[in-house]
């Protein structure tokens, strides 16, 4: 039975109101503990037992919520077949107790763990967890202290009730388990069409399409919650409650609730409660939204005047952040392996930049170095020694928007080089990427006794590098380390026999040029049909991922083969078509193999357009990449190492730091956060993800 347990901390959080513990009970539990420590889970049952009948007798009920959890969770260790008893003792519990909000959270909890072996039971539980709405509104989750720490905005804006706290619980679990409920069951996946604004989807019946119809459920308790808050007096809560309601029918029906339609409704709220303290939460929603389209310039516009209107909102800090990100510049480079003495294409992707140089360090490290795999700040002032540099004028761009252009430099002579932007006037906002110049390349195929034959060619010519090397690596602290080296013949062809496994890593070099970057090695099986002639296409793009309206590069290989020979196929003509991610083509190319059998091309892809996985197709040969409104990260994330041990039933501090990559705290941004248990029953581990409401905020540091 696939049954998932919450931590018992978290359990406690849902836990029965009491008064706070004796000081005989912190004895006994600490007395648990020993034995936890000792790995004597009979013992822990035993003496979790008697704390629940003593709390029994004494008519403490979280006590005896404690200990009958911790029993439960001990016994599923020895006796899996026991969590099914003692789910039954749970739900025998809740249908006996006379207490209107132990039977709610004895039932949302319930809810929680049966909703993965059983979603139509679980859905039942959780609804029952709910059906006393106006009681539990009226039933201040401030009482649980000292087990539960009540979050500020839940006091400020929910009045810190039982309802709100159960209802947002079950639209998490709801939600979580969506996919296996539409599994077994249909789910309600439309609205009526003429459903177009929030006060229509409040007093809509809606109607489950089956028994275990979780998205109908979903929009049921968000009706449920708006129409508790729907008050002058709780305008705040209530807002707060729209905007998540908002958010998740624009996921789920954005054919009625469309990024327009939201905001739409958004500017509706903001202009009808200019005087609720909540509101700037509606402008960065409304923010989120024009995010999605990239229109970076009313987003700027609207966060500009949340911030001028509510510079004391306690989350304003979010909206200037905002503000930074789109003012900020931003700018990454990508270059290609470059041929010596050759003009060579720089892939530059800015914004809010006017102009920058290029500057190109020799780099005084080998190829095998594990500094080149683990780059650190001010890499090139250790590494390198400056060679000269180049400044580039660049388009400005007026909407905020990450622009791709292509600049042109000079490749240097064979060698190891960093190059490095530095644009006008910006600081923090530098890039830079190793550039690898060589005149080497390698073809290699497999050959019917096991070995590979690899030939060193000049990588614009195509002709054979005699008496060239080619060294296989392993990896090695980061790095890499020589193991053994093949001389090339005149032909610059020569033989690996060696391979046992099917992945190394190799190079070619000669005695003027030692710069090809190390690759990939893949021994693949030799396969041939007799007498069988073979056209092979290998499809490259320059990158796995784009965004709308940005330029695809494509490059491709064609060759034949039959049985042990290759030749190339020159001066042949092909259509490359572009296929968007419902499988429409969207553009095609003619393009033309040279003398070498290789061919490029290009496409833009359309803005705005549906993202997802597009393709590109010739003949039976296909390549696919990703199309997303991405955008680059501002800031890192990092968390102290926990150095302490700890047991079931403490509590645990876990200190994390938010910088931004220029390494400026991040300062009382909004953290959310989630907490994930597991428990392994027999040979199989049953996961849990718990996510707390809302989120708690750093502080001017960061922390």
């Amino acid at each position: 039975m696939k049954i998932r347990y919450l931590s018992l901390i978290v359990l406690l959080v849902m836990s029965v109101f009491a008064p706070m513990q004796a000081q005989t009970y912190d004895n006994l539990w600490k007395e648990l503990e020993v034995l936890e420590r000792k790995d004597l889970p009979k013992s822990v049952i035993s003496e979790a037992m008697k704390i629940y009948d003593k709390a029994k007798a004494e008519q403490n009920v979280p006590q005896m919520m404690k200990a009958y959890l911790t029993a439960m969770q001990y016994r599923s260790l020895l006796t899996p077949d026991s969590l099914k008893v003692d789910m039954n003792g749970l739900e025998q519990w809740a249908s006996q107790t006379g207490s209107m909000e132990d039977k709610a959270i004895l039932y949302s909890i319930l809810g929680e763990m049966t909703m993965p072996a059983d979603v139509k039971k679980g859905l039942g539980y959780l609804q029952a967890s709910l059906k006393d709405k106006d009681r539990l509104l009226l039933i201040p989750v401030e009482k649980l202290r000292p087990m539960v720490r009540v979050g500020e905005a839940s006091k400020r804006y929910f009045r810190d009730n039982l309802y709100n706290l159960l209802a947002r619980r079950a639209i998490q679990i709801m939600q979580q388990y969506r996919w296996q409920a539409a599994a077994k069951a249909n789910q309600t996946n439309s609205l009526p069409a003429d459903m177009t604004d929030m006060d229509q989807f409040v007093t809509y019946q809606f109607v489950p399409v089956s028994d275990c119809d979780l998205t109908a459920a979903v929009m049921q308790t968000y009706q449920s919650l708006l129409k508790a808050y729907d008050t002058e007096t709780e305008r705040e809560g209530w807002l707060l409650t729209g905007i998540d309601a908002l958010n998740y029918l624009y996921r789920n029906f954005s054919g009625n609730f469309s990024n327009d339609v939201c905001q739409q409704e958004l500017r509706k709220w903001i202009h009808t409660y200019p005087a609720v303290k909540t509101v700037p939460e509606a402008y960065l929603a409304l923010a989120q939204f024009l995010q999605y389209q990239n229109n970076q310039v009313e987003r700027l516009r609207i966060v500009r005047e949340g911030i001028a209107g509510y510079p004391r909102y306690e989350g304003i800090n979010q909206l200037k952040n905002i503000e930074k990100e789109i003012l900020n510049a931003s700018l990454s480079l990508e270059i290609a392996t470059a041929y010596p003495g050759e003009q060579q294409s720089v892939k530059v992707n800015y914004k809010n930049l006017t102009g920058i140089t290029l500057q190109l360090y020799k780099v005084n490290l080998p190829v095998t170095s594990a500094v080149l795999q683990n780059r650190t700040t001010h890499f090139e002032s250790k590494y390198a020694r400056l060679q000269r540099e180049e400044h580039f004028s660049l388009k400005p761009t007026t909407d905020y928007l990450n622009v791709d252009t292509t600049l042109t430099i000079q490749a240097p002579q064979a060698g190891i080089y960093f190059l490095k932007a530095v644009p006008d006037g910006k600081k923090g906002v530098s890039d830079g990427t190793l550039m690898n110049v060589t005149a080497l390349k390698t073809i290699y195929r497999p050959l019917p006794d096991g070995t590979l034959e690899l030939v060193v060619v000049d990588a614009v010519s195509g002709q054979p590098v005699s008496e060239a090397e080619v060294t296989i690596y392993t990896e090695k602290g980061g790095g890499y380390s020589p193991q053994q080296t093949y001389q090339a013949d005149k032909q610059g062809t020569l033989k690996l026999d060696f391979l046992n496994s099917n992945k190394y890593w190799y190079n070619a070099h000669t005695a003027a040029d030692n710069a090809m970057p190390i690759l990939n090695l893949w021994k693949n099986d030799y396969y041939y049909k007799e007498s069988k002639r073979k056209e092979v296409l290998q499809l490259f793009t320059d990158r796995s991922i784009y965004r709308p309206g940005q330029t695809v590069y494509v490059s491709g290989l064609a060759y034949e083969m039959e049985k042990d020979s290759t030749r190339v196929l020159a001066d042949k003509k092909y259509t490359v078509s572009l296929y968007d991610a419902n499988n429409n083509e969207t553009g095609k190319v003619e393009v033309r193999t040279n003398g070498f059998g290789s061919f490029s091309g290009q496409f833009v892809l359309p803005s705005p357009c549906l993202t997802g996985y597009f393709s590109l197709r010739v003949a039976d040969t296909s390549v696919s990449f990703k199309v997303e409104e991405y955008k680059r990260p501002t800031f890192d994330v990092t968390f102290e190492p926990v150095k302490v041990e700890y047991q079931v039933g403490d509590s645990i501090e876990v200190v994390g730091m938010a910088k931004t990559f220029a390494g400026a705290p991040v300062q009382n941004a909004r953290v959310h956060y989630n907490i994930s248990s597991f428990l392994c029953l027999g040979l199989a581990v049953y996961g849990q993800r718990f996510s707390p409401l809302g989120g708690r905020g750093n502080d001017r540091c960061g922390r």
